[in-house]
Parts: structure tokens; C-alpha cells; sequence
């Protein structure tokens, strides 16, 4: 039978613990020593990556965590980790089911969609690091507006995949993240999903919840993201190889979505 750990409990070390507002915030360091069996937590919680590595098992999965990941975890959801980087630093954001209670939250909901595209949630969770290095007295409202925002894009996602999605979605989708972005327009979409551009245009908000533009930029930052945690490249290389014009596009993009420019963003996830 494995272990439930309470509220504020972790498997490494402890570095720094605070709750904000009913959102509890453990900084919590692991080393290529450690290794953890089948374990779960009482309440739902999300793990984002700092630095280092490691592989998460669950029934369903197993999955390498690198720098810049988002973990989310479902209460009482087993999982293992295994295989940690010689020094590992994990932020943990824990929410008890008072704290969706206040806010009228279906957390039942939010975990059925909770391992669904959670790229938008990435985005959140590096602004919510730079707020908790910050640590004023407008860290706990930052929290609290940033894990609503992100809940909210976790049930929108959850709306998104649902298995009534047409086919022409799916072939949408899979054509903005695999094509070349140069070759992107409504008459090349047409002609292979088989959709008139009118209705591609009209419905695609729909079901993806933001416009076509903002849609495509949001991978190419999500391909950005793994270059530079991989941080063999330069900011150059990713710029080309992620589909940019040029570097400076390249870094006015990538902060506006992560709020921070590509070199800021790299310093935090290496160093």
C-alpha cells in the first residue's frame, strides 16, 4: 500500500515552505541519490521544474521532468520518481479543497482534464517563479490570480479535447505544430482538411480559444522552451531553428508570452 503524505510534505528536502493565501509553496531540493516509490499526496498539487531532471511513473505514463516542466498531480494519484540529475530543484504549489471552495471550483473537473495541453499553464508557472523570488507583499496576490488563470486554462483545455472534436480540428492541430510555419495559410489548411477557409476561419477560436496567430507563436515558443533548457544553442540557433524572423522578433515574443526574454528565462532554468 503506498504512502498518502500530508499537506506540505515532500520526499527531498525542504528548502523554503510559505502559504499564500491558502496556496502552500514548497521549494524543495532532490539529489541523484534519491529514489521514491509508489507514493501520493492529499491534496492536488502542481511540480514545476526547476532545475535538474527526473522520470515521474504513473499507471498511465512514464515521462522524463526537465527544466521548465509543469507536473500536475491528481489527489491521491500514485506515482514513482527515479533517475534525479545530481542536483534537482522543484517548486511544488499545493491546493486544498477549501481554497477551491472559496473560489466555487470544481476541482473534480480540473483533475479529469488535468494532464491535457498544458502548455499555457508553462507559461503562467515561470512568471509565478519569478513573483516567488520577488517575494513582496504582492507575491500572494500574484499567486492566487495565477493558479486561478491557470485552472481556467486547464478547463478550457478540457472543453478543447473533448472526444467530440471534429476531424478537421484534429488535422488543424496537427498541421500548425508539425508544418513549416512559412507555408501556413488558409488556402494550404483547406486543401488539406478539406474545410472551406471561411469555416476554418470562423471556428477556430472556437475550439482552440485564441486566434490563429497567437496559436502558432505559442508552439513556437513551446519549441523555443526545449532548446533553450537543453541549453546547447545559441539564442541565435533557437531564433532559427524555432521559426523566427530574427532574434530580436525572437526575444520580443518569447517575453511576451513568458514574460521574460530568452536569456533571463535560460539563467533561470540553468543557473
Amino acid at each position: 500500500m503506498s504512502v498518502v503524505l500530508k499537506s506540505g510534505n515532500y520526499l527531498g528536502h525542504t528548502e523554503r515552505s510559505v502559504d499564500y493565501n491558502g496556496i502552500l509553496i514548497t521549494d524543495t531540493l532532490y539529489n541523484n541519490d534519491h529514489e521514491f516509490a509508489p507514493h501520493a499526496h492529499e491534496n492536488l498539487y502542481i511540480a514545476y521544474v526547476i532545475e535538474g531532471s527526473y522520470i515521474e511513473s504513473t499507471r498511465h505514463e512514464t515521462k522524463r521532468c526537465l527544466p521548465g516542466s509543469v507536473v500536475l498531480h491528481r489527489i491521491d494519484e500514485k506515482h514513482s520518481n527515479s533517475s534525479f540529475a545530481n542536483k534537482n530543484r522543484i517548486l511544488n504549489a499545493e491546493i486544498g479543497q477549501d481554497w477551491f471552495e472559496k473560489y466555487e471550483l470544481n476541482s473534480a473537473s480540473i483533475e479529469k482534464n488535468i494532464s491535457r495541453n498544458n502548455f499555457q499553464i508553462k507559461l503562467i508557472f515561470s512568471k509565478l517563479y519569478s513573483e516567488y523570488l520577488i517575494n513582496d507583499n504582492v507575491t500572494a496576490l500574484a499567486f492566487e490570480t495565477g493558479i486561478l488563470e491557470a485552472f481556467n486554462s486547464v478547463l478550457a483545455a478540457g472543453n478543447f479535447i473533448s472526444r467530440n472534436k471534429p476531424e478537421w480540428v484534429k488535422k488543424t492541430e496537427e498541421i500548425l505544430r508539425f508544418e513549416e510555419p512559412s507555408r501556413l495559410d488558409l488556402t494550404f489548411l483547406a486543401n488539406e482538411t478539406g474545410v472551406h477557409p471561411a469555416h476554418i476561419s470562423r471556428d477556430f477560436r472556437r475550439y482552440f480559444h485564441c486566434t490563429m496567430g497567437e496559436y502558432v507563436r505559442r508552439l513556437k515558443v513551446e519549441k523555443a522552451d526545449e532548446y533553450l533548457a537543453a541549453g546547447k544553442y545559441s539564442l541565435a540557433e533557437v531564433s532559427y531553428n524555432c521559426g523566427f524572423a530574427d532574434q530580436s522578433h525572437f526575444s520580443r515574443i518569447f517575453k511576451k508570452f513568458k514574460g521574460l526574454t530568452p536569456q533571463q528565462y535560460q539563467d533561470l532554468v540553468l543557473y
